[in-house]
C-alpha cells in the first residue's frame, strides 16, 4: 500500500540558523517525509535503498545527495549485514532554510552557480568524483566548527558542489509532496508505468502548497532524530 509523504518540522537551537547532525542508528528506518529546508546527506556507514521524489536507487558509504525544499525522501537500510559487524549505520546531515542563502547574497553575480545548484536540487542531486570527496571531507570537518565558522563552511560546501561535473539528477521532476507517494519496490516496467502515471497527474492537477499538504496528513511530526 502506498504511503503519503508526511511533513516534518525542523527546529534549530536558538543559537543556530541551521541543523548539522551526526546520525547513528542500528538501521536507517522508513519515514517517507518532506520539509521546507534543503538537506545535504552524506552516508558514512550503511547500505540500502534511497527514495527521492519518484527516484529509487541504492546507497552505500560515500553517497552524497542534496535534496531541495519539500521534496519527499528517505533512506532505508538493507537487511543484510556483514557477519560480526555490530557498528551502527551513520550519516552526516545538513538541513538549512531557503532564506539562509537567499535574498541579496544569492542575487550576487558571483553566486550564479550556487543559484543553479539550489534550483536543480528541487529534483534531488547525487554527487560523484572530486566534488563528492571534497564535500564529504568538508562535512566531516564541520562537526568541530561553531558560530560563524560553521556558516562559512556551509557556503564553501555549496560553492564546491556547484562546480561538480555531471552530477546525477534523481527525480524526474520537481514533485509536489501532496502528489507523491512512497515508490514501491517493483520491477523496471512497473516503475516506468508509475512514473508515467505520476507525470500525467502532474499535468492535470495544480500543485498544492506545503501548508495544505501538511493539514491533509492529519499526523504529528516525527521527532527530528528519527528522520533522514
Amino acid at each position: 500500500m502506498a504511503v503519503k509523504a508526511q511533513i516534518e518540522k525542523l527546529l534549530p537551537p536558538p543559537t543556530e540558523s541551521f541543523l548539522y547532525k551526526v546520525r547513528r542508528e542500528p538501521r536507517f528506518g522508513t519515514y517517507w517525509h518532506f520539509h521546507p529546508e534543503y538537506q545535504l546527506t552524506l552516508i558514512v556507514r550503511g547500505r540500502g535503498r534511497r527514495f527521492v521524489g519518484d527516484h529509487v536507487g541504492r546507497f552505500a558509504p560515500g553517497d552524497l545527495v542534496l535534496t531541495g525544499p519539500n521534496l519527499p525522501h528517505m533512506w532505508c537500510s538493507g537487511r543484510a549485514r556483514t557477519p560480526g559487524n555490530k557498528q551502527p549505520d551513520e550519516a552526516f546531515m545538513i538541513q538549512f532554510p531557503e532564506g539562509m542563502v537567499g535574498g541579496s547574497l544569492l542575487s550576487l553575480p558571483e553566486m550564479a552557480p550556487v543559484r543553479r545548484l539550489l534550483e536543480t536540487s528541487r529534483r534531488g542531486i547525487r554527487f560523484e568524483g572530486a566534488a563528492r570527496e571534497r564535500g564529504a571531507h568538508a562535512m566531516a570537518r564541520m562537526n568541530s566548527l561553531r558560530g560563524p565558522a560553521r556558516v562559512i563552511a556551509l557556503l564553501e560546501i555549496l560553492c564546491l558542489l556547484a562546480e561538480a561535473r555531471r552530477p546525477e539528477i534523481l527525480s524526474s521532476s520537481a514533485v509536489a509532496p501532496s502528489q507523491t507517494r512512497r515508490p514501491r519496490r517493483s520491477n523496471a516496467r512497473q516503475r516506468r508505468r508509475e512514473t508515467s502515471r505520476a507525470a500525467l497527474l502532474r499535468s492535470r492537477t495544480p500543485v498544492l502548497t506545503q501548508r495544505r499538504a501538511g493539514r491533509g496528513s492529519g499526523r504529528q511530526s516525527a521527532p527530528v532524530r528519527r528522520t533522514m
